[in-house]
Parts: structure tokens; sequence; C-alpha cells
């Protein structure tokens, strides 16, 4: 996978599935549950910015930084991730695209 030429239409059939990170401890499953839009993309043929939202169990907390990840369809690379929010009984993380 070449994350280069990923989009938000890339992501939009995993809304909701599940993404596989690989972590010290084991594997740890988180979901997408958006894709956001940040703008235009900066030059012609260049990708608009966007970001996804990913949700997971409230503890551990990954930390800031690039995770493997399996994404169903796609494939495994690894993404820079960034834990922002606890809510209720999960933690909520972004993933930048720009």
């Amino acid at each position: 996978m070449d994350i280069a030429t990923l989009t938000p239409e890339s992501f939009e059939p995993l809304i909701g599935e599940p993404v596989t990170v690989t972590t010290p401890e084991g594997p740890m499953e988180l979901r997408i549950t958006r894709i956001d839009p940040k703008g235009d993309a900066p030059e012609e043929g260049m990708r608009a910015p966007f970001t996804l939202t990913l949700v997971g169990p409230v503890t551990p907390i990954l930390e800031q930084g690039a995770w493997p990840m399996a994404l169903p369809g796609l494939g495994e690379t690894a993404l820079f991730m960034s834990p922002f929010a606890q809510v209720g009984d999960e933690t909520r993380y972004e993933i930048n695209f720009s």
C-alpha cells in the first residue's frame, strides 16, 4: 500500500470495520468511525487533506506515534496516530493525511 495515494474514499468501506494495530502487548482492535475532509488540495494533482477518527478501548491508551496496522482490503502499513479524547468506555484517536 502506498499511503501517498490514500484518499477519504479509500477508507469509506472501512467505517465500523476492525483495524488491527500491532502493539508490544499484542494486537489491539480499533474501529474507524469518521472521515473528515480538511479543505482543498494544496496544489493540483495533490490530495486534499483529511483526518480519520478511530476508537478503541479505554485502556491501554496507545501513545502518539507511528503504529503498524492492518487495514482490511488495503494492506498493512505504519500510520502516525494520536490519542485525543477518552469518552465513556472508549479512547479516540486521529490520523491526519495531508
